[in-house]
């Protein structure tokens, strides 16, 4: 109790968007995922005043867009285990 669960000195997470354990599921996942995925934050910022809103209702709209990105950094440090 108040201790985080642990498999081989590891924490354990659950994922509810995980498969049910059943044969040939891959319901199991164990790795770093710090390791694997990669958040790309791109720079800067675009900042647009809608025109449009500001005729029809008096109030100023501003859309604001940033580019980020993700993808698998490294394959090898995340595994799925396959059910039997």
């Amino acid at each position: 109790m108040g201790t985080p669960d642990e498999l081989n000195g590891q924490r354990v997470v659950i994922f509810d968007d995980m498969p049910s354990i059943a044969t040939g599921a891959k319901a199991i996942g164990f790795g770093d995922i710090r390791k694997t995925y990669r958040i790309v934050d791109r720079t800067g910022m675009s900042v647009l005043k809608d025109p449009y809103t500001v005729a029809a209702t008096g109030q100023v709209l501003f859309r604001i867009r940033k580019r980020v990105g993700a993808g698998i950094q490294n394959w090898d440090a995340f595994k799925y285990l396959k059910q039997a």
